[in-house]
């Protein structure tokens, strides 16, 4: 169990760079995380990272 287990974050601009390493952080502690992301491929693609690498957590990208 993570340390953010039932907890939900939402990152703005984590399609890439520093936004994107603090989503997968927040995903490896158990949050469900929402991608927020000017840039809708990059979103999806990080979303879909999420899910593939910690599987169940729920993790949805919304554009800006």
């Amino acid at each position: 169990m993570g340390t953010l287990d039932s907890r939900v974050a939402v990152v703005t601009g984590a399609g890439m760079g520093i936004g994107r390493g603090i989503a997968g952080a927040l995903a490896r502690e158990g949050a469900s995380v929402i991608v927020a992301e000017i840039d809708e491929t990059a979103g999806a693609d990080t979303a879909t990272w999420l899910r593939d690498e910690w599987g169940s957590r729920r993790s949805s990208s919304a554009p800006m």
